[in-house]
């Protein structure tokens, strides 16, 4: 009982590995997209006040809604 619990245990904990190729690994750390590197920077200075500046009260947004004919 003790020999199989073990084993299940140890299936499950290295379930979510795999194995990664040196080139993967290095497409990883330096993406392609360098702009995607900086993201978190990126949201906080640039995304997050524009979306506070134009954000608007709920029913304002729901009656614009509405009164568009698309």
């Amino acid at each position: 009982m003790f020999k199989k619990t073990c084993l299940t245990l140890a299936v499950l904990a290295l379930g979510g590995c795999r194995i990664v190729s040196q080139q993967e690994l290095a497409d990883l750390k330096s993406p392609p997209n360098p702009h995607m590197a900086n993201m978190d920077k990126t949201w906080q200075q640039s995304i997050v006040p524009q979306v506070v500046t134009k954000a608007r009260p709920a029913a304002e947004l729901m009656s614009a809604l509405k009164a568009a004919k698309d």
